[in-house]
């Protein structure tokens, strides 16, 4: 088995709400975003611009921190797993679809899980993207082994745990033929 992966996801903030007060740490992903303080959205507020949004959000993707390209979003996170440091699923990728999720599973490994973490599927669903938008937004290859020991070895990651939850997950798989359209149990 070919086993491919996108390393070091973070979940990037983007976020513009230092006129507002209210802090949060955030790693630039688009060139010039750390200057953006919000002056817009203050010169509006200053000529009675009304608000209808809550401020008390963020906005975060996915994202390959290995990339040079600007705002490169990971896509596809619901057609493998995605495991933290820990080698520890941490969200059910497929609960919904693709874009229902994107901002959730960005959110909660930007809030809990250390910023980081790795998406992990197999070849035939990287071959089924490509050419595509998964790698459209990256310059960087996934990294890839024979083996999920090797491909977690290669990562820093623990062989053993990395082994036991892509068993898990292939072992709780059904026997329905595969639909990139459809939830997984439908």
């Amino acid at each position: 088995m070919s086993c491919s992966l996108v390393v070091d996801l973070r979940a990037t903030v983007k976020c513009w709400l230092d006129t507002l007060g209210i802090a949060h740490i955030y790693y630039p992903l688009s060139p010039g975003l750390e200057h953006n303080k919000g002056a817009g959205l203050q010169m509006a507020l200053e000529l009675g611009a009304q608000v209808a949004e809550s401020f008390d959000g963020i906005h975060c993707e996915l994202v390959d921190t290995r990339a040079t390209k600007p705002d490169a979003v990971i896509w596809g996170h619901n057609y493998g797993i995605v495991v933290n440091q820990q080698c520890q699923r941490f969200y059910d990728e497929g609960k919904r679809h693709l874009f229902a999720t994107f901002e959730m599973i960005a959110l909660e490994l930007w809030r809990d899980q250390n910023q980081k973490g790795y998406f992990i599927t197999d070849h035939t669903i990287m071959k089924r993207f490509r050419p595509g938008w998964v790698y459209d937004t990256t310059d960087q290859e996934p990294e890839q082994a024979d083996t999920i020991r090797g491909l977690a070895e290669k990562l820093g990651l623990d062989p053993d745990a990395v082994e036991k939850n892509v068993k898990d997950f292939n072992t709780a798989c059904n026997d329905k033929p595969f639909d990139l359209m459809k939830l997984d149990g439908w």
